[in-house]
């Protein structure tokens, strides 16, 4: 997802918007968080050529390394002062869609969105997609090739909640085609893709949370199979998969194989079109640290979906890779020019700041600093400048990030 920036929504306005009914729309504003994301993740080049070291596409200021533990819950209350209206099939029981409209239910004390029932008696869909865009003109074919995709799942008990940061654009004609063949809750949050992600995460009523990018695509069977695999470990608290394209180009580097997910291991066993999770695990851990992530209104544009599994993991939880669970999403050729170092720069920093935040081990630290200046002086011998710049700013950035964030830590545990 691309286009988020400060920008925010104002607080708590419904409006009623055309198209496809009458649709009300939420102005809903999350929560603040801290935290950050392995920068390992790029487009890798279809050359075959090094993959570049920084956050994948999609992806505080004061450390926090999890939640409140006096009041979790309160992080993730509705905003009581509207209700989000379903786009989506009508609530007679003859509705050619996949059910009638149910509200979630929350508690009155805690602010916990509980597994909710609606009058009918009708349980909620097992699976919530938080689809999260801004910028939308820029992507429409994307975003109906991904809801295309969704009505060829083989696996049918979803919704999907549509968390829309656009300022001036009106999505209902683009969700119009598929409102009869999903239930799609279309709802407005404040700018930023962690905020939009806990806004989504409040209004929606499935117990497996699912994160799919604007511009990515899911098999046919991949909810069936997230499915599986959550009912053969009723434990888990995640299942992760990767991305990659059609031709099998990996957005980033992947393990091979499957198995746990560890602090050790994280960085290759994580990327946010391929995150899915339960609901106590986001409540647990107060959900995405909305410092991170584009537009946060920080210098931390990346790394939230590293650190939300690092935090699941602290927590006591258990996750599960696999990668042939595959989101697919472009992988286009990297050039290596003047935008590329610029675009290094402004994102590695957020790389080195959860190195900090997330106290990780000497050797880690070492080895993820030193992999981007090894990727410089490497390119440099080959008389490849592009690329040494490319490399030479994600050093730069990853230990700035570091550095910053170790003295804020430090500032913290005098005051």
């Amino acid at each position: 997802m691309t286009g988020n920036d400060p920008q925010q929504w104002p607080n708590a306005a419904e409006t009623a918007l055309p198209g496809a009914g009458s649709v009300s729309h939420r102005h809903a504003q999350g929560p603040n968080h801290t935290m950050p994301h392995d920068m390992e993740g790029s487009a890798r080049p279809a050359s075959g050529a090094e993959t570049a070291s920084i956050c994948p596409d999609d992806s505080a200021s004061t450390p926090r390394i999890g939640p409140d533990d006096s009041a979790p819950a309160a992080r993730m209350r509705p905003d009581d002062s509207a209700s989000a209206t379903r786009i989506g099939p009508d609530d007679s029981p003859n509705s050619p869609g996949k059910g009638p409209d149910r509200t979630a239910a929350v508690d009155p004390v805690s602010g916990a969105v509980s597994d909710p029932v609606s009058s009918a008696g009708q349980v909620p869909p097992r699976v919530s997609l938080l689809l999260c865009t801004a910028g939308t003109q820029r992507r429409e074919a994307e975003i109906a090739k991904l809801l295309k995709t969704l009505c060829d799942q083989t696996f049918t008990d979803f919704e999907v909640v549509v968390v829309d940061q656009n300022d001036d654009y009106d999505m209902a004609p683009l969700l119009a085609p598929f409102e009869n063949r999903l239930q799609i809750n279309h709802i407005r949050s404040a700018r930023g893709l962690s905020r939009a992600r806990n806004a989504g995460f409040r209004v929606a009523r499935g117990r497996i949370l699912g994160f799919p990018d604007d511009d990515c695509w899911y098999p046919a069977d991949l909810l069936q199979r997230i499915d599986s695999a959550f009912k053969s470990d009723p434990g888990l608290a995640g299942v992760l998969g990767k991305g990659s394209d059609e031709q099998g180009r990996d957005m980033a580097r992947f393990d091979a194989g499957a198995g746990p997910v560890t602090r050790a291991n994280v960085f290759e066993r994580s990327v946010s079109c391929a995150l899915f999770f339960t609901r106590e695990a986001l409540e647990k851990t107060g959900g995405f640290d909305e410092s991170l992530g584009l537009g946060s209104g920080t210098r931390w544009t990346g790394c939230e979906d590293y650190d939300l599994p690092i935090r699941v993991l602290d927590a006591g939880m258990r996750l599960h890779y696999d990668s042939s669970l595959i989101a697919h999403h472009p992988c286009p050729s990297m050039v290596y020019d003047e935008a590329a170092a610029r675009r290094a720069a402004d994102q590695s920093p957020s790389f080195g700041r959860l190195l900090a935040l997330h106290r990780m081990g000497a050797w880690m630290v070492f080895s993820k600093l030193v992999r981007p200046l090894g990727g410089a002086a490497l390119s440099a011998l080959r008389g490849d400048a592009g690329k040494a710049r490319y490399h030479w700013a994600s050093f730069r950035g990853r230990l700035d990030g570091w550095r910053a964030t170790r003295r804020e830590m430090r500032e913290g545990a005098r005051s």
